[in-house]
């Protein structure tokens, strides 16, 4: 016996251990399903969860590099396991690496989700032009949700602290269970027939995928793409996606996501309005001083006509000066010319009377010795006649001689006469279209000088500037009127019901009725108007 004893061999710890886990190494792949019960993501990204059933519990481990494209499990969710069993040397603790993860029965489920999906998709169901706009300011908002879940609440919260311009309607509808998806696609509807709603909220809170299947039937996807009003889709977590997400005109990770989604924040509203104000004002000042100055400019020359019309005088004297100068100049050897003209035809006269008289003489001298031969032919010869003629013949020449020795003298000066007026009419009328050239380019010069200041275009300019002013003040009235409205939205006092009021002590709102004491005095403001009551006791 003793032998026996000294026979055994003890192992250590480790060596148990690794004999222990080479014992189950030898399992190979052991698949598992269980309920989750414990869940813990670490910053490593590794997942550490407990599975159990009614009779035993087993601890689990998912490292980062399987969990990838795998959404996060939650408590109650049952999950099936591939792995292998493994004992931890430091801890001695049994754990099961999953080396595969997937959650019952969500493998018929995501077969047809892509099947709808795909189908949904080749009729263009999630195209993003039929996408419709969200309005950036909505009046009114309404939600399709349960009235009981959290979702609800979360959105209706982040409404009130981020836009309290707006107004709520909540569309009370079932989100989970059997055949619900009828319920949600006629809640739907029913928003767009009755409702005046500017935007929809289609949420519901986390769950596993059976939970959320309402949400991937084609109904409800039907009853999103007909939809008249846009929606916001916010299902589940950000790692959910759904039928209706991919069909909603936007989709949100979350229901408070989709609350933010759908409006813009009063502050920014405020900060913008400020910022548009501030730059309209700026554009009509700056314009306005544009104007202003350019008036300015322009009517600065009329103020003083003495100085405005002086070069126009100056060089109107200028141009009358040299006309006068040019006129007596040309006067002057116009009555010069027209005196030598003059000398040289008085002496050309007497020359030609004194040759006209010498002429004359010899002629009647020729004349009387002619009459006298014939005379004497007539009385002393046969054929008196004949001899007459013949001794006149020499005095009708020389008369003719004279004639014409006088007539061509006479052509002569005459041409003389006609060519030199001609002369001296072609030389005026040079020097007079000299000058009317000189007056015209004066002329000329002034015209280009002067400013247009016709009538016509100072009617239109004047026209221009108040068209402009006038499309000014146009645009800054119908921002003016927007602003207007946008206050008229934003404006508390307009949003109140009736029966309802604000309440105020010592000018400052009460938020909480914890601020009033027995016999306060506090003024209350309602929709028709204020009046004045005393804390009594309640």
């Amino acid at each position: 016996m003793d032998n026996a004893k000294m026979s055994v061999k003890f192992l250590s710890v480790y060596e148990a251990v690794r004999l222990l886990n080479n014992a189950l190494a030898n399992l190979g792949f052991i698949c598992v399903e269980g309920e989750v019960s414990a869940f813990k993501q670490y910053s490593s990204g590794h997942w550490y969860f407990t599975i159990k059933d009614s009779d035993a519990a087993l601890s689990c481990v998912l490292w980062k590099s399987r969990s990838y494209g795998i959404r996060p499990p939650k408590l109650g969710d049952k999950v099936r396991l591939k792995g292998s069993a493994n004992v931890w040397e430091k801890s001695g603790n049994l754990s099961f690496v999953a080396s595969e993860l997937s959650y019952a029965g969500e493998g018929e489920l995501y077969e047809k989700f892509l099947r709808l999906k795909k189908k949904l998709s080749d009729l263009g169901w999630f195209d993003h032009h039929r996408k419709k706009a969200i309005p950036r300011v909505p009046h009114r908002i309404g939600i399709i949700t349960s009235r009981q879940g959290a979702a609800v609440r979360d959105a209706i919260h982040r409404l009130r602290e981020r836009a309290p311009y707006a107004s709520i309607t909540v569309y009370d509808t079932p989100v989970q269970g059997v055949r619900n998806e009828l319920k949600i696609a006629r809640a739907i509807r029913y928003a767009n027939l009755y409702g005046n709603d500017d935007v929809l909220l289609l949420i519901r809170g986390g769950g596993s995928i059976e939970d959320l299947w309402n949400f991937n039937e084609r109904v409800v996807a039907e009853a999103i793409v007909q939809s008249r009003i846009p929606i916001i889709s916010g299902i589940g977590h950000e790692t959910d996606t759904t039928i209706s997400d991919l069909a909603a005109d936007r989709r949100a990770p979350t229901p408070t996501g989709a609350a933010e989604a759908a409006a813009e924040k009063l502050d920014v509203l405020r900060s913008e309005i400020n910022t548009f104000w501030d730059r309209t004002e700026l554009t009509f000042r700056k314009d306005g001083d544009q104007r202003y100055f350019d008036l300015e400019h322009f009517s600065a020359r009329f103020e003083n006509g003495r100085t405005f019309l002086e070069p126009f005088a100056r060089h109107v004297n200028l141009a009358s000066r040299l006309v006068r100068v040019d006129f007596a100049r040309l006067h002057k050897e116009t009555s010069s010319s027209l005196g030598v003209l003059a000398q040289g035809l008085s002496s050309l006269l007497e020359q030609e009377k004194s040759r006209t008289r010498s002429s004359y003489r010899q002629a009647q001298q020729s004349l009387t010795e002619t009459v006298r031969a014939a005379s004497m032919s007539v009385n002393y010869s046969g054929r008196p006649f004949e001899k007459a003629e013949m001794l006149l013949r020499p005095f009708i020449h020389s008369l003719k001689s004279v004639r014409y020795g006088f007539q061509w003298p006479m052509d002569l000066q005459t041409n003389r006469i006609q060519t030199a007026f001609y002369s001296l009419s072609n030389s005026c009328t040079e020097r007079m279209n000299g000058q009317k050239d000189d007056v015209g380019r004066s002329y000329a010069w002034i015209r280009s000088f002067r400013p247009n200041l016709s009538a016509a275009k100072a009617d239109a300019a004047a026209q221009s500037m108040r068209m402009v002013l006038s499309q000014k003040l146009s645009t800054g009235k119908t921002h003016l009127s927007g602003l207007d409205k946008l206050i008229k939205v934003l404006d508390p006092k307009l949003r109140l019901p009736e029966g309802a009021g604000y309440i105020f002590k010592n000018g400052q709102p009460v938020k909480r009725a914890s601020e009033l004491r027995f016999g306060d005095l506090i003024e209350i403001e309602m929709k028709d108007g204020k009046l004045v009551a005393r804390v009594g006791a309640s």
